[in-house]
């Protein structure tokens, strides 16, 4: 009996407190509801549509709502917009531009044509209501993703966490933008490439350049350093550019040292070479 009265409580605040959290979708997948009400049999469609086996239409967040931040972007203040576009290499009209596009993914429903309505799949219609706040959010959330990814403190620059944190959005919801959104999904493999190219850049410095270490005596710095190298680094730096260095060229003991038989001046030449003539070529 105890376990039947926490079941029908559990189903009351779904039905009853759900509509007053959010806007999106089925329930039974939201993080509110996870464990209160037993999931139901609903196939994709119907799922995307928005509908509910248990209560007809779930306004329960799933993971892509907003925490009652919606807001249009002549709220925002043009300052606030501008300062992120800079940070992000794009602007937040193109973003809601791209939004706007990809109405159409929505299937045929009694709302397409309907300008207030989230499940409109009709681009050339002016959003109004629910739907321009949405949108409009939505656009601007993406541009402080891209801002904070590409180019957020030093310390969480590339950061995929610190950039959706800061937007205010969850991990889940990020994954859904990128799916729904190839605009968006390009920009952000855009970044990511842009990281591995600071990696390279950052590992060459380590291993080629060298980097300079300060001489300390009995725990005290003594204003004077030496040029410190990543023989190991320089070694998967290679192996990175040269297939050959990743089966005879190259090998590593246990204790993750190079071979003493290796001549890691002559493989540091090698690879500045190779990187120089990239560039060039590039």
């Amino acid at each position: 009996m105890e376990q039947i009265g926490v079941f029908r409580r559990r189903i009351f605040l779904h039905h009853h407190l759900g509509p007053h959290l959010g806007l999106l979708v089925c329930a039974h997948k939201s993080v509110i509801t996870w464990r209160y009400a037993e999931p139901q049999s609903h196939n994709s469609a119907v799922d995307k549509a928005g509908y509910c086996v248990l209560c007809g239409f779930c306004g329960l967040i799933r993971f892509m709502a907003f925490n009652d931040d919606l807001k249009l972007l002549k709220d925002l203040g043009p300052a606030t917009i501008a300062e992120y576009e800079r940070r992000a290499g794009i602007s937040v009209q193109m973003l809601l531009d791209a939004i706007v596009r990809d109405r159409v993914r929505h299937p045929p429903n009694s709302a397409s044509h309907m300008a207030h309505t989230k499940e409109c799949n009709d681009p050339t219609l002016v959003a109004t209501g629910e739907l321009a706040l949405m949108e409009e959010t939505k656009a601007f959330k993406m541009l402080v993703i891209i801002a904070e990814f590409r180019d957020g403190p030093p310390e969480s620059r590339f950061s995929l966490r610190h950039a959706y944190n800061t937007a205010g959005i969850h991990r889940q919801t990020l994954i859904g933008w990128r799916g729904d959104h190839k605009m968006f999904d390009g920009i952000m493999d855009s970044i990511q490439e842009e990281m591995v190219d600071t990696m390279r850049a950052e590992a060459y410095r380590r291993s080629v350049v060298g980097h300079d270490e300060p001489l300390t005596h009995q725990g005290v710095k003594t204003g004077e350093t030496v040029k410190k190298f990543s023989d190991s680094l320089l070694q998967f730096t290679l192996m990175g550019y040269d297939a050959k260095f990743r089966s005879k060229d190259v090998n590593m003991n246990v204790s993750g040292q190079l071979d003493s038989n290796i001549n890691i001046e002559g493989l540091r030449d090698r690879l500045a070479q190779r990187l120089n003539s990239r560039s060039k070529a590039e």
